[in-house]
């Protein structure tokens, strides 16, 4: 559905394009599904600066060749968006980078971005019933200091009572790896697949 999706949260760093580059082929696709709802768009302004840049390169101009418009909102590192309560925290990668959570009731959700983890981004992933997190290698790598390991992350569930997690950014000798692969088949760590759905209500 082309008005499922309420807003789009930019945390991360769009300074990188693995991040951002769907961003302009998804609002040209929602254009030709005819949407009409409005699109939140959380970033900071340093990011909106580099989407603007992605519009460009894109040729596309949101404010004439969406069919519904874009609504700019500034991120804080905590505060609210709709339902949710905001908070974030530094993640340790090569350029800033916050790891989010959005909580409403009783779920929590936490997104961690580029990074290994810091003392205040398990703090935030602390109880977390769905964790997303990157994770390049099964072990530390040396040569890539600012992305997250498997051995890094594996003691989440009990030591931060992380309900369950899954792990993108995966490097494919990680993600071929049968004797992984039949480790998360026992554990609530796992590589991620599909898509997440997190819906506010409303149409």
């Amino acid at each position: 559905m082309p008005s499922a999706v309420n807003s789009q949260l930019s945390s991360s760093p769009v300074h990188h394009p693995d991040h951002c580059f769907g961003l302009v082929p998804a609002l040209i696709r929602w254009t030709d599904d005819r949407r009409s709802k409005p699109l939140d768009i959380f970033t900071s302004i340093g990011g909106w600066k580099q989407l603007a840049l992605l519009f460009q390169a894109g040729a596309t101009d949101p404010e004439r060749c969406l069919s519904f418009p874009l609504r700019w909102v500034e991120t804080q590192e905590d505060g609210v968006i709709g339902p949710y309560r905001l908070r974030t925290a530094l993640t340790r990668h090569s350029m800033p980078n916050r790891a989010i959570q959005l909580e409403t009731g009783n779920a929590a959700f936490a997104y961690s971005g580029d990074g290994r983890t810091t003392p205040d981004s398990e703090a935030l992933f602390r109880g977390d019933d769905l964790l997303f997190h990157e994770c390049l290698t099964v072990e530390p790598d040396p040569v890539q200091p600012f992305y997250a390991a498997y051995g890094q992350l594996s003691d989440f569930p009990d030591r931060l009572g992380v309900r369950a997690m899954r792990l993108y950014h995966v490097d494919r000798p990680f993600s071929d790896s049968v004797s992984l692969i039949q480790q998360f088949s026992a554990m609530p760590v796992r590589p991620a697949t599909g898509w997440l759905r997190l819906a506010s209500g409303g149409g």
